[in-house]
């Protein structure tokens, strides 16, 4: 890694406190995932940005790194249980935001609202997975299941416990 990038805005917020003022805080919409991943642990662990390094090029990106398993995270970083815990509750929240914006308007008709929250949910997964979209009569979502959690390519379906549930 070359100096300049060791010396981006995303390292010195990682390690400094957060300031107290709202209006002071940093702006991290100017942060790539590096800067906002050794953000979040700056409080929990002694190198926040190596951290967020190690985690990143393990795990191909932000995205793989918040949804690998407990035990995967604490190897390949050496997180405890409160890290793998925080990164745990950052992929929920991802995912229930990424739902609420999907199940406030018609989703068939919201191919985007629904592309992005199919993208939180199944993105990253190590397994295959096949989830049951029930949407109400006006296309908005309702639920959505789980039903099925296979192998690393394939996940068996069957069509009549998905229709029986329906």
């Amino acid at each position: 890694m070359t100096r300049a990038a060791r010396s981006t805005p995303a390292l010195r917020l990682s390690t400094g406190p957060t300031p107290a003022a709202p209006d002071a805080l940093p702006d991290f919409d100017s942060l790539d995932d590096r800067g906002l991943l050794a953000h979040l642990l700056r409080h929990r662990v002694g190198d926040p940005a190596r951290t967020a390094d190690r985690l990143l090029a393990r795990f191909g990106g932000l995205g793989g790194a918040v949804a690998a398993d407990g035990p995967e995270l604490a190897r390949a970083a050496g997180l405890g249980p409160e890290v793998i815990a925080d990164l745990k509750v950052l992929r929920e929240l991802a995912v229930r935001l990424a739902r609420a914006d999907a199940s406030r308007g018609p989703v068939i008709t919201t191919w985007s609202a629904l592309e992005a929250y199919a993208r939180a949910a199944l993105a990253h997964r190590p397994r295959e997975q096949f989830r049951v979209l029930y949407l109400d009569h006006r296309n908005t979502l309702m639920q959505d299941e789980l039903r099925a959690e296979g192998t690393v390519d394939h996940a068996p379906v069957y069509p009549r416990e998905v229709v029986r549930r329906a």
